[in-house]
């Protein structure tokens, strides 16, 4: 894949992030990706904890454990 291929797909991923189709995003991230929200203290750690707080419709409020975050109910 070249930079303007790179470039193009960068592009795509990020439209459809902010038009609520998150899943291009996450399929892209690293195992070991950080997250930093933009609220005080929205760090996520690893793709699986990312995975898990945007199906839950939120995202972790801390650093800790991605299995102590707040539940999907």
């Amino acid at each position: 894949m070249n930079i303007q291929e790179v470039a193009k797909q960068t592009v795509d991923i990020v439209m459809r992030y902010y038009n609520n189709d998150i899943q291009p995003f996450l399929d892209a991230c690293d195992e070991d990706v950080l997250w930093i929200g933009p609220a005080e203290n929205q760090i996520i750690r690893t793709r699986e904890a990312l995975v898990a707080a945007f199906a839950c419709g939120s995202r972790p409020q801390s650093d800790s454990d991605p299995h102590d975050k707040q539940s999907c109910m």
